[in-house]
């Protein structure tokens, strides 16, 4: 085979090919022989795809990233993204002559424009969104001592849901799920890492779909054909990157004591739990930034059972599945409150015995770095 020849795309904003550059310089000090060539584009807006020629290549797409580099569905063409149709046309000869043994693709910002203060430390190196969170996951475990098999408690319960419910059924039939059931611990932990130390059973679905929530008066919910359920509390609050600032710590933190406040109730008293489970590290943050245990202490709450429905002690967590298990249509908050009314009406699947007070919390943006959350309380007629 001669000396290893790998090909490494790397792109985003402003041109960077920093992270492209710093995994080829670990290979060569790994193997002086490797022979590196490098691709890549200021903007990658114009993508190229280039045919695989043969099962020798070995196929290195990191998932989740936008504009640097995928492999289609059947794993048999390169795309590669690039500004310019001329450095396309260099690109098809460079692959074809190089023939690489290995392709490696590396992200970079997803979007144009210069380094500013507020992404300085992130865009040069190529963080993606799931890197991001997987970034918290890594620093809550380091911080607090929480282990893989304690996060995989929340992949297990919202699935144990999503078995109750007959369409987050259907979504992962046809999204093509392996395994359509309940799951271990050992389903989770051995399920295939998407971002270190984040695997897949613990990272949202993407499917297609929408809500719709009619909020009305007093004087018109009276006389709906359903009876109402009642806004009892909000709160909200925004988030961003600080210097030494803990980001194991989320914007639930402001928010959540401001909707109880404003409810006029405690944590204890919820009964359900809606939490937008983008990833399991954004529902551990949560559940303790919102006060439903002390702050680290959220790997033992979580595999004391208390998130399934028929656990008394509850509050029970994402009964329609969850994001992990249900739908995640890019934007999935109005299905938190859409679950969180059928709980509070006897409607849901999943269904909590005598459910009285239900939360609904969504968060948005990066976890570990800029991110806003908003809270609701809901109260049963």
């Amino acid at each position: 085979m001669g000396d290893p020849r790998i090909l490494i795309a790397g792109g985003g904003t402003g041109g960077h090919l920093y992270p492209a550059i710093a995994i080829g310089e670990a290979l060569q000090l790994r193997n002086p022989r490797i022979n590196i060539h490098y691709v890549g584009s200021t903007f990658g807006i114009e993508a190229d795809v280039l045919p695989v020629k043969s099962l020798s290549h070995t196929l290195i797409p990191i998932r989740g990233l936008q504009r640097s580099i995928s492999f289609d569905a059947v794993g048999k063409n390169l795309i590669l993204p690039f500004r310019y149709l001329r450095a396309s046309r260099r690109t098809k000869i460079l692959f074809q002559e190089f023939d690489p043994h290995a392709v490696v693709g590396t992200g970079g910002y997803a979007s144009s424009g210069p380094n500013n203060p507020h992404n300085n430390m992130e865009a040069p190196w190529g963080m993606t969104l799931i890197s991001n969170y997987g970034m918290v996951k890594a620093r809550h475990m380091h911080q607090y001592g929480t282990t893989n098999e304690q996060f995989a408690a929340i992949s297990i319960a919202t699935r144990k849901h999503a078995m109750r419910n007959p369409e987050a059924v259907k979504a992962m039939t046809e999204l093509e799920f392996v395994g359509i059931r309940e799951l271990t611990v050992e389903d989770v932990v051995d399920s295939r890492m998407v971002a270190w130390p984040l695997r897949l059973l613990e990272c949202c679905m993407i499917s297609a779909g929408g809500g719709a929530v009619v909020i009305a008066s007093k004087e018109v919910a009276r006389n709906t054909a359903k009876k109402p359920v009642w806004i009892i509390g909000t709160g909200e609050a925004t988030k961003y990157r600080e210097n030494g600032g803990d980001i194991t710590v989320s914007a639930g933190g402001q928010s959540g004591p401001r909707a109880f406040a404003d409810a006029g109730v405690s944590p204890s008293e919820i009964d359900s739990l809606m939490v937008y489970d983008s990833f399991s590290i954004t529902v551990m943050c949560l559940i303790e930034d919102l006060g439903f245990c002390a702050k680290g202490e959220g790997g033992d709450y979580v595999t004391q059972g208390h998130l399934v429905f028929d656990d008394p002690a509850g509050p029970a967590l994402n009964t329609d599945g969850g994001g992990l298990a249900s739908n995640h249509p890019g934007e999935r908050g109005i299905f938190l409150l859409l679950e969180a009314t059928r709980q509070l009406r006897g409607e849901s699947t999943s269904q909590i015995a005598d459910a009285k007070l239900g939360l609904a919390v969504g968060n948005g943006g990066q976890l570990g770095s800029r991110h806003a959350t908003g809270v609701t309380i809901l109260a049963a007629d």
